[in-house]
């Protein structure tokens, strides 16, 4: 508002400077709007008039420019200095018809304007001048006496010759001969035989009817597995158990072995397995 009127005021203040200016049509991009009253004399020329239509909400141009842009051109028909005491419509083109309207009043100013004093320009201060710099004084360096340097030849090296070492040879007498051991006498008993491996343990289900053997004692085996894919089975850990059982007795095998298979999704008792102990005479 405040820079509007000031624009009402430098206007006029030129029209009234120059007569020949005041009847000069004024550009229309020239031309001041102004909301309220002009606050310097002028006569109406007339009244002026503008209404833009958008179908868009995010235009590309807001109606309010395209309003000023007409009333502009309207009041520079007229050869108005200003539109002063415009009032604005506002209306959504999606709830109304009527659009962006605006109304005002062209005018042209008439009364003379009271130019603005020159302003005082400062003095500029005479530049300050500064005392010249004295010249350094160099002192040259006292003459420093030179004595000549005399280089004296070292005498050569003596060579220092190092005899051999004596190298006394030695007779190694022969190593004595070593008697072998005599083996120590083993007394045989017959009837007896030395354990099988554990792993070489013969483990089967049937009796061995038609061959000697030596009943040692019954050995039994447990396993239990809580897993269905286990790394071993139950079978594997049963006959592992019945081999280490027998070899401890000192058997050759275990016969008639019976298995108890039992799944671990259905019982609680394990895999069970009970065999004779022997030894093949």
């Amino acid at each position: 508002m405040h820079i509007a009127r000031i624009g009402l005021v430098i206007a006029a203040a030129l029209l009234a400077a120059t007569p020949a200016m005041a009847q000069q049509a004024r550009p229309a991009a020239e031309i001041v709007l102004v909301q309220g009253p002009a606050q310097s004399g002028y006569r109406v020329l007339g009244e002026v008039r503008a209404e833009i239509h958008q179908k868009s909400i995010m235009a590309k141009t807001p109606a309010r420019d395209l309003v000023d842009k007409q009333l502009r051109d309207e009041a520079a028909k007229l050869g108005a200095d200003a539109v002063v005491e415009i009032k604005y419509e506002n209306n959504s083109p999606m709830f109304s018809k009527k659009g962006y309207r605006a109304a005002g009043k062209a005018v042209k100013f008439e009364t003379m304007v009271a130019v603005a004093a020159p302003v005082a320009i400062a003095p500029v201060a005479p530049p300050v001048i500064a005392a010249p710099t004295p010249a350094p004084v160099v002192v040259p360096p006292a003459p420093v006496a030179t004595v000549p340097v005399q280089t004296v030849e070292a005498a050569p090296p003596v060579p220092v010759v190092t005899a051999p070492a004596p190298v006394i040879a030695q007779s190694t007498p022969p190593p004595a001969p070593v008697a072998p051991p005599n083996p120590a006498p083993q007394a045989s008993v017959p009837g007896l035989r030395a354990p099988a491996g554990q792993a070489l343990i013969v483990l089967t289900e049937d009796n061995l009817a038609g061959r000697a053997v030596t009943v040692l004692g019954l050995v039994e085996a447990e396993a239990h597995q809580t897993s269905l894919f286990p790394k071993k089975t139950a079978r594997d850990m049963l006959e592992e158990d019945l081999r280490a059982k027998a070899f401890a007795l000192g058997a050759d095998a275990v016969i008639s072995i019976k298995f108890d298979m039992n799944s671990p999704m259905l019982s609680k008792k394990g895999s069970r397995a009970t065999g004779v102990a022997v030894k093949f005479q």
